[in-house]
């Protein structure tokens, strides 16, 4: 594995040779490849190392991207933010939700048990050539440690639900088999939050069948 080394400069400003920088993380901006290296690490599951930054385990490249989100990202109130956890989901939650706003414009959480194994096979199929094979118990226990990219998964999801508590109006907090198990029902759920409820007519003509089918695994394959 290729590795270029840096000075880390600590709050003292005392310099510590001898850290490295990862492939992956070659193109992060000087700043953040510094910043990573205070970091606490483990072994990721698609790259060397994950850290724990801000209380969930990230790439490092995710970490750059972040704390640029954070810096300049200025929401708007008809903003929709669509987020899960990787493999939950959230390729079928972004289409029906782009669906149901846009289908004027147009012709017409999950368990976590799932979302590991999902997870592991996912991620085991692009994991690069250079990283060894996780096992379904290695990954396992990663996962029970909440060592998994955006982990813990369990704080991820308990922050959402805490916040579709506080605030109703402003998050929505869905579950991927309870969508799964009643489509038709959450579609309209999903689209009166975002107050573009289906009319009526509407609903007589098919339109949100219509949606569903759209957006189903079969079309998005």
């Amino acid at each position: 594995m290729a590795t270029v080394n840096v000075t880390h400069f600590t709050e003292e400003n005392e310099s510590v040779k001898g850290e490295e920088i990862t492939i992956e993380e070659d193109s992060l901006s000087q700043e953040c490849k510094e910043f990573i290296l205070s970091l606490p690490r483990e072994k990721g599951w698609r790259t060397r190392y994950l850290y724990l930054f801000q209380g969930f385990w990230c790439q490092a490249m995710e970490i750059q991207a972040i704390i640029t989100f954070q810096k300049h990202f200025q929401a708007k109130d008809n903003d929709v933010i669509v987020a899960s956890i990787p493999k939950s989901g959230t390729t079928w939650l972004k289409a029906l939700t782009f669906a149901i706003v846009n289908r004027h414009r147009f012709p017409t959480s999950i368990n976590p048990l799932d979302t590991f194994v999902s997870s592991w096979i996912f991620l085991n199929k692009v994991m690069p050539e250079y990283l060894p094979k996780l096992t379904l118990e290695e990954a396992f226990d990663m996962y029970c440690k909440g060592i998994i990219g955006f982990g813990p998964t369990w704080n991820q999801m308990l922050g959402y639900w805490k916040e579709s508590i506080a605030r109703p109006s402003k998050v929505l907090f869905l579950k991927y088999e309870d969508l799964k198990k009643d489509v038709n029902f959450n579609v309209k759920r999903i689209a009166e939050f975002l107050g573009c409820s289906f009319t009526q007519e509407e609903e007589s003509n098919g339109v949100v069948e219509s949606i569903i089918k759209l957006c189903s695994f079969e079309n998005m394959k």
